[in-house]
C-alpha cells in the first residue's frame, strides 16, 4: 500500500480512535491493499464496501473515499458494539446476519478470527513481541 494511502488511514483512524493496526490488518483481509479490487458479492474497493452500503457520488474504487467510508462504518459498529470480534462480524456479515448468530451464543467467525490474528501478528512484528 502507498505511503501516502497508509497515512491516511493512520490519520482516519487518530481521527475515529480506531487501531490502526485493526484497520490495517481488516485491509489485508479484504482486498490484501488493492484498490481496485471488487468481489464477486459486489464488495469495492481496499474496505470491499458492499455495494448495499453505496452512497450516491462517492467511488468506491478511490482508495481515499473507500476508506473514509469504511471508516464510518466502523466508528458506527464501535460505537454500537465496542467488542471488536462483534465489531468484525457485523462489517462482514451485515448486523442482522451477525445478530442471527449472536442469538445463537457464537460471536467470533473465522473472519474476526483472522483479521484479529492479522492485527497481533502486524503488532508483534512492529513491536517485537510487546503488548
Amino acid at each position: 500500500l502507498e505511503a501516502d494511502i497508509q497515512e491516511y488511514v493512520y490519520e482516519q483512524c487518530v481521527e475515529y480512535n480506531i487501531d490502526y493496526y485493526f484497520v490495517m490488518a481488516l485491509i489485508k483481509h479484504e482486498s490484501e491493499f488493492d484498490s481496485d479490487c471488487i468481489s464477486s458479492t459486489n464488495d469495492y474497493g481496499l474496505m470491499q464496501i458492499n455495494i448495499c452500503n453505496h452512497k450516491e457520488g462517492v467511488d468506491y474504487l478511490d482508495p481515499y473515499q473507500n476508506v473514509s467510508e469504511g471508516m464510518v462504518l466502523l466508528d458506527y459498529l464501535f460505537n454500537k458494539y465496542s467488542d471488536s470480534s462483534l465489531v468484525l462480524m457485523a462489517y462482514n456479515m451485515g448486523e442482522n446476519g451477525a445478530g442471527k448468530l449472536w442469538k445463537q451464543g457464537i460471536y467470533s467467525i473465522n473472519y474476526s478470527t483472522s483479521v484479529l490474528n492479522h492485527q497481533r501478528e502486524v503488532v508483534e512484528m512492529l513491536e517485537g513481541g510487546e503488548n
